[in-house]
């Protein structure tokens, strides 16, 4: 009974890092695991250990990445489409769309089956050598300016947000690659920077980076000596469980909705006439950038866009990012059995 309490704590421990933490690396409800009793196993079957997990790690990686970011600014577009008709801005008169329709995104399975129609297995990596530059860029930067101007480690979320506003433009260009209809080949895309463009997007670049640095700090691991077994074990619980709250409400109040005004302003960049991942159920199509944002108002402030980042919107990414961590521990679960019984 035991062995299954324990089991159970690291499972709840694993869930939260993934909901709540930065790419489920955080390190919430860390004080618990002095309450875990530490085994040690020997390997007994390793043949199939290291393909297994490999296997995993790039299955639970595809479907962080294409729910976690591709189906995530999809959403958000459909959502200022939908809520632009029922405001009556944009009604089609040849067909338009119904008010009360339900974003495609929101529903996993099918919106996966429509994009996979069209794209094939591309829409499962689509934008993703531009991800793997940024976050390349940002953390060579992030670690330079920490190893000189910002030496002192509580400075380091100062570099961190610097170094997010300094490659501010990569970020627009994966997002406009991952809502981008358009199928281009690797080596087609070239980066062009624009001062007019970086200026309209160093204030959500800024503020979103901000909200990362928090994030993190609130998730990182605590120095043993906080969590030593000599502090009263009611303290440690109570600590741990503050720590995972906050995260929890900067990621739902904070995050969300700066994530959803950087989204809009950067996908308002792209041309108007250029074919979207937004599907229309009515018209049983993608829709172009010029139906999603009305003209007059592309590209997007950060005011304007502020004030698209309705409840309605944050709900919607909170649900299919809960929907994510599901299947993320799901198959984090079964690949942990089955390791088990490779041990």
């Amino acid at each position: 009974m035991a062995d299954i309490g324990h089991h159970i704590l690291r499972i709840s421990y694993r869930s939260l890092n993934i909901l709540a933490s930065p790419a489920g690396e955080g390190d919430l409800l860390s004080e618990l695991r002095l309450f875990m009793p530490h085994e040690g196993r020997e390997l007994q079957n390793t043949t199939l250990l290291l393909p297994t997990i490999v296997l995993s790690t790039l299955l639970i990686g595809t479907i962080r990445y294409t729910l976690g970011h591709t189906l995530a600014c999809v959403l958000t577009l459909q959502s200022l489409r939908i809520r632009s008709a029922a405001r009556g801005s944009e009604i089609d008169s040849s067909g338009g769309i119904d008010v009360k329709e339900i974003p495609v995104s929101r529903q996993v399975v099918d919106s996966l089956s429509i994009l996979y129609r069209h794209h094939d297995i591309g829409i499962f990596y689509k934008g993703l050598h531009i991800a793997i530059l940024y976050h390349l860029a940002r953390t060579s930067i992030a670690a330079l300016l920490g190893a000189t101007i910002f030496r002192p480690a509580y400075f380091q979320p100062i570099a961190d947000v610097l170094s997010t506003v300094a490659v501010s433009e990569l970020h627009l260009y994966w997002t406009q690659r991952s809502v981008s209809a358009r199928k281009t080949r690797l080596g087609s895309w070239t980066f062009s920077h624009n001062r007019q463009r970086w200026k309209t997007l160093l204030v959500p670049s800024a503020a979103q980076g901000t909200a990362l640095a928090i994030l993190r700090y609130i998730s990182k691991p605590l120095p043993e000596t906080a969590t030593s077994i000599e502090v009263a074990s009611w303290s440690i619980v109570a600590f741990a469980v503050f720590r995972a709250f906050l995260a929890l409400v900067t990621r739902s109040l904070v995050l969300s909705p700066l994530s959803v005004c950087l989204t809009l302003i950067e996908a308002s960049f792209l041309n108007p006439v250029e074919e979207t991942l937004v599907y229309s159920r009515s018209k049983k199509s993608f829709l172009p950038v010029g139906t999603i944002f009305p003209k007059q108002e592309i590209p997007l402030s950060f005011e304007r866009a502020r004030k698209q980042a309705l409840l309605s919107t944050c709900l919607w990414l909170l649900e299919l990012h809960v929907k994510k961590c599901l299947i993320q521990m799901a198959l984090e679960s079964l690949t942990f059995m089955i390791i088990r019984l490779m041990i």
